[in-house]
Order: structure tokens, then sequence, then C-alpha cells
């Protein structure tokens, strides 16, 4: 045990100093323990016990002294949250779950970040029954402040690990603890149970949440519910689903006429033509609104039913409603991922125009990805320069690395170098892929001079390039010296990787 020359008066800091110093942990628990015994008047503050605690965390065989020492009387004043905090992101799962549920013993009057890092520990350890536990528990309690996004990006964790059920237990607590649950977040549980052939589960949800929201928030998840009924023959429930939400919009608009005219019948019926009659009967009857519109567009164009789609888009207009500029770039970005790229110009030059709509950065960037995809890179050079016409359209870091990779995958490497000097005079500092991207092209085609000029911006923007850029780098430089140069020129490369460890 190493001799400690003890001062007439001991002082926190002094003490935590102390500690800090010791190589070996013992030696260090055994001043935190001492000091009160020896100096009766002094007591351990949070910056003691956080040095305590880093030398502890050292050594991973004395990582189950932490919560023992946490929760030690002498460790008063109360300790703040963000010292739990750190404890249970740096321990042991089970180590941390014991310092946790040991809080109500301790004076902490604020558990809100701990519980969230315990929360986000056992999801990480693959342990998400224990998780939602531990929130049942102590959700409720005034230690802790729960928000919606919490509760929100707790389920979004659970569907990711395929535990809707977990996610669908979670979800009373919105109510138990007055939250609103978000729009997104039913439409991915609703999915996520018809995916896991929980269809009943999933149909419940839908009418909880009907009682909640408007129609048009709604759309998806009563599409999603009715087309997984139908696949599993349960035709008639599915019927049944879409006449409540009917029935839920004529009691909230007072339109009875516009139902008589609808044939709703799925008994026969292939899915497609289901698909066909739910659209219609949604765009028709519950659509009131752009918001609805768009909703119903948006799960369209992802499931890339283009047809059904346009039908919307001429509803709309025929009730008198105008399409949004987000309607159009969900429309351009599909057409665009579909590979159609020559239509997804027709709406932006033609479609756009006649409804006197000016185009946006993603409508642009959309264009421009759906032309390097097809290898035509010199068309989408067309549409950047384009962007300038149109005001507050300008081009950002991701137009132009769409560009440059485009150009790169297309080895025109003299058109990217062109673009890359164009971004930097805006300004705009290049991503480190762009930088490996144009230099590694120019390696290629054995321009040795642009490479160390780009070599040069991109050190001096701050950038280390890795060690497969060197290597290149200096076997384009040393492509014209003898035989003894160039050994010695990668003996001295070597020598950097070792040191520099490029």
């Amino acid at each position: 045990m190493t001799t400690v020359q003890w001062p007439r008066v001991l002082s926190p800091a002094f003490l935590a100093q102390l500690i800090r110093r010791q190589r070996n942990p013992v030696s260090a628990v055994h001043l935190f323990l001492s000091a009160p015994s020896l100096f009766p008047s002094y007591r351990h503050n949070p910056h003691v016990v956080s040095s305590l605690f880093s030398v502890l965390l050292s050594a991973p065989s004395f990582h189950p002294l932490v919560p023992p020492l946490l929760l030690c009387p002498r460790s008063a004043p109360p300790l703040p949250d963000s010292l739990f905090a750190e404890a249970i992101s740096s321990l042991p799962a089970r180590l941390s779950v014991e310092l946790f549920l040991a809080l109500p013993s301790t004076s902490c009057i604020e558990w809100t970040q701990s519980f969230n890092c315990l929360i986000d520990k056992l999801l990480s350890n693959n342990q998400p029954k224990t998780a939602v536990e531990v929130f049942l528990r102590f959700s409720r309690r005034p230690e802790v402040k729960i928000e919606s996004k919490t509760i929100d990006m707790f389920i979004s964790s659970l569907l990711e690990m395929g535990r809707p059920d977990l996610g669908l237990e979670l979800y009373k607590e919105y109510y138990q603890l007055c939250l609103v649950p978000s729009h997104e977040i039913n439409c991915m549980l609703v999915k996520s149970l018809v995916e896991h052939d929980k269809l009943d589960e999933a149909m419940h949800l839908l009418y909880s949440v009907m009682r909640n929201y408007e129609i048009e928030s709604i759309v998806v998840s009563c599409r999603t519910v009715i087309e997984a009924l139908c696949l599993n023959g349960r035709t008639e429930e599915g019927t049944r689903v879409l006449k409540r939400v009917l029935h839920k919009v004529r009691r909230r608009t007072g339109r009875v006429r516009s139902f008589l005219r609808i044939p709703i019948e799925f008994e026969g019926k292939s899915l497609e033509e289901i698909r066909e009659t739910v659209d219609f009967v949604l765009s028709f009857s519950g659509a009131r609104n752009v918001k609805a519109y768009e909703t119903i567009t948006e799960d369209l164009y992802k499931e890339r039913r283009f047809e059904g789609a346009d039908k919307v888009f001429d509803e709309m207009t025929s009730k008198g409603f105008k399409p949004s500029v987000f309607m159009y770039e969900v429309k351009i970005e599909a057409l665009c991922k579909e590979g159609n790229i020559n239509e997804a110009v027709r709406v932006l030059e033609q479609e756009m125009r006649e409804k006197d709509y000016a185009p946006t950065v993603k409508i642009f960037n959309f264009i421009i990805q759906g032309f390097c995809k097809n290898g035509e890179s010199l068309k989408a050079i067309e549409y950047l320069k384009d962007m300038k016409r149109w005001p507050k359209c300008g081009a950002r870091k991701e137009t132009y690395q769409i560009l440059i990779n485009g150009l790169c995958n297309e080895k025109r490497y003299g058109e990217a170098v062109q673009i890359l000097d164009r971004m930097v005079k805006q300004s705009l500092r290049p991503t480190d892929e762009m930088f490996d991207c144009v230099i590694r092209g120019l390696c290629e085609v054995g321009n040795r001079y642009e490479a160390v000029l780009w070599l040069e911006e991109m050190v001096e923007s701050g950038t280390v390039p890795n060690r497969t850029l060197w290597y290149e780098l200096v076997l384009l430089v040393c492509n014209g010296l003898n035989d003894v140069r160039f050994s010695s020129c990668f003996e001295v490369l070597e020598e950097m990787n070792r040191d520099c460890s490029l």
C-alpha cells in the first residue's frame, strides 16, 4: 500500500487528485473509504466519486466494485444523474441493471439520463424484453421524465429487432403517460404486426388509432391491413374494415350520397383489383385536403404503382385541389428509382411548368442521380447549370457528390475535376470520398500533376489521405524512376506508415 502524507485539513479537490494518481485501484478504494474516518468533518463530493470511478474503470476486474461504492452512504451529498449515467454506459449490462435498480435507495432526485442509458445498453446487448420490463417499471416514477420521442425511438428499435409484440405492449404507455404517438410510429407498428402475421392485433390497433386521429393520417395503415386480410382469405373482414373507415369519414364530413355510389365488395377479386378499389374509395371519399392526397400518393409511389398514383392525381384535380410540390418530389423520385428518367424529365419540364411550380433542390438531385445511374452524367451536368436559373435552388454539397460519383464511375475524370473545382470556388468543402475518388481517377489515367495538386488541397482542408491512396500516388510519381530510387521511395513510405499510422 502506498504511503500517503495527509494534510491537516482535507479538501475534496486534494483527495480527488490523490485518487487519480494511484496506479493500483485497491489503493484508490482504500483512500476513498478511509478519508471520512480520518477527517470527521470531511464529506465526499461528486468530483471525488468521479475520480474513483475513472480509476476503477481502467481495470475490468474492479467493475463489480463500482455499484456498491456509488451507492455508499459516505458519498453524500447526492450524486448527479450524469455520474450514474456514465457508470451505466461503461459497466456490463448485468452491473448496469443492478446499479439502476438500486437508485431508489439513494438520494438522487433525477434519473432520466441514467434511465435512457440503461435502455440503450439493454437494446444494444439484444435484451429487448428486459428493456421493456425496466421501462414499464420505472416510466411512471416522478424521477424519470418521458417524452413522446423517447418512446418513438424505443418502439422503432424494437421493430428493427423483429419484436412488434413488445412494441405493442410499449405502445400502451403513450396513453398512460398522457402522450401522443406520432403518425410514423402508428404506420410502422401496423406494418410490422402485419409482416409477423399478427393481423388481429394490427386490426385492433387500427381501430384504436381511428378514434384519436384524423382519417387522413391513417390511410397507409388502413391499406396495409385490408391488403393483408384479403391475402389471407379474410375478405369479409377487409370489407368490414374499409366500411368502418368510411363510416368514420361520413360522421366527420356529413357526406352520405358519395358513399352510396361506391361498390365495396372484395369477394372473388384479385389482389390488384382489391388494391384499385381501396385506392379509389379512399381517394374519392376519404381524402378531404391536400395532406390526405399526399399521404395516398406517397404510399403508392413507394410501391411503384404509378397508374394508381396517376388516378389519384386526376381525382385530386377534378375536386379542385392543386397538387403540392411534395407530391411532385415523390413522383420524380419514384420515376428515377424505377429508371424512367425521361418521364421524370417530362414531369419537371412540362407538368410542373404548366402548374407554375418552381423545382426544388431535391428534384434536381433526383434528376441528376437518375442520369448518373443511367450512365448519362454529361446530361446531368446540364441540369446542374440549369439550377442557377431558379431562386433558392443553388447546388448543395449532396448535388456535387452525386455528380462527381457518377462522372468517376464513367471514368470522366476531367469533368469530375472541373465540378470539384467549381465546388471549392463556392466555398463548399468536399467530402473525403470525393477527394479520394477524384485523386484515384487521376492516378489511374496518369495525370500526376493534377493528382498532387488535389492532394495538397485535400491536406489543406484538414483531411488525411488513407494508406492505399498514398501507395497509388507513390506508384504514379515513381513510375519514371529507376529501380534503386523506386525501392527507396517504398522504404520511406513504409517507415511513414509505421511512424504516422497512415
